[in-house]
């Protein structure tokens, strides 16, 4: 069985790029003065991220009805002047707008950033924040149409790792990838941006908010166990979890970290624990079934910071052969599995376990 989940040959390691200057977190409320509930949420609020932070009141109704909104200085989640800009442009020659609903299960700062919107008129724009230094970003683009959860949008993240996510739903599960928000993940270059695209997939499109964060910055899942050894960095890979530990939330992302840059790998799992030493250079830290998260979107290559990451559908878990459901009580395990080589040549590794309890 072993065997059979091992990882195939190795590609040359490589190079770790220098350490980069500490990453901003931004979050923007995206809302109309002239709408019946103005007002951003309070900076104890963390929304689906889970880390607090000063949100910027971005109004549409400063555009006077034209196709584009200039913000020239964000705030960081400290409620400091950034270097970070946002520009908001409407793709299809229409105007912005704003619009206000009381959707039946938000309250407080949920309602502040969920219960009302910016559209763009005709159905297709793009926001875009420049100014970011050097990294890799995660970012979170709230969609969910308040005044009804058949009206879809389409988001996009030009450059990321994952793919685009339609978002049509309502409040009832929560913050929830695919009811309330887009999750993607990517790494910003030279040029300092990340464009976020919408289109309307569904009559009209509705942009709540984003918040964008260094990777890995949510509040971690569940609790690491077993040990792992050093890979060619010189360290053990780690792992974690961050989302909704509501199993029926389906907000759910697994993240490896201190792996060796440019490496592939693929994420593991079981309902049971164990420990066998020397799998490759490392010890699986998972007994019984194990399944692999393997198919082709799956397989996932380390960014120069050493970290890869997988949203997964807790409605299709691989348990050996075959996709199961998680259900509320659940414990399931996890590990990354990754490519590795050493002084003595190709190898793979894996990181600690991570025990995750679902509700």
């Amino acid at each position: 069985m072993l065997r059979a989940i091992l990882l195939p040959a190795v590609v040359l390691l490589a190079a770790a790029s220098p350490a980069t200057a500490q990453l901003p977190s931004i979050y923007v409320d995206l809302a109309a003065s002239n709408s019946p509930t103005p007002g951003v949420p309070s900076s104890n609020f963390g929304a689906a991220l889970g880390a607090p932070g000063v949100w910027n009141d971005v109004d549409v109704a400063l555009s006077l009805g034209a196709g584009s909104l200039s913000v020239p200085t964000l705030l960081d989640t400290g409620g400091q002047p950034s270097t970070v800009e946002l520009d908001i442009v409407n793709s299809s020659g229409g105007f912005l707008a704003g619009v206000a609903f009381d959707e039946p299960f938000t309250t407080g700062d949920d309602a502040l950033l969920m219960d009302d919107v910016m559209y763009f008129e005709g159905g297709a724009g793009t926001l875009t924040f420049s100014g970011l230094p050097m990294g890799t970003y995660d970012v979170y683009t709230y969609a969910m149409a308040p005044d009804s959860p058949s009206y879809a949008t389409e988001v996009r993240v030009l450059g990321a790792t994952t793919a685009p996510e339609v978002v049509a739903g309502d409040f009832s599960n929560g913050y929830a990838i695919g009811d309330t928000h887009a999750l993607h993940t990517v790494t910003v270059t030279g040029a300092g941006t990340i464009t976020i695209e919408t289109v309307a997939a569904n009559l009209f499109d509705s942009i709540n908010g984003v918040q964008i964060a260094p990777s890995g910055a949510a509040p971690s899942l569940g609790t690491n166990y077993c040990s792992a050894t050093p890979n060619s960095t010189g360290v053990p890979g780690t792992i974690s979890a961050q989302g909704n530990p509501v199993a029926a939330a389906n907000d759910f992302t697994l993240v490896a970290s201190q792996l060796p840059p440019g490496q592939f790998g693929i994420f593991v799992t079981s309902r049971l624990q164990g420990f066998t030493p020397n799998v490759g250079s490392g010890n699986l830290c998972l007994d019984g079934p194990i399944g692999r998260f393997q198919q082709p979107s799956q397989i996932l290559q380390a960014d120069a910071s050493g970290v890869f990451s997988l949203a997964v559908d807790t409605s299709a878990i691989p348990q050996g052969t075959v996709l199961v459901a998680i259900a509320a009580g659940d414990s399931w395990s996890f590990q990354a599995w990754h490519r590795d080589i050493t002084a003595t040549g190709p190898t793979s590794n894996l990181t600690n376990g991570l025990e995750v309890v679902f509700l």
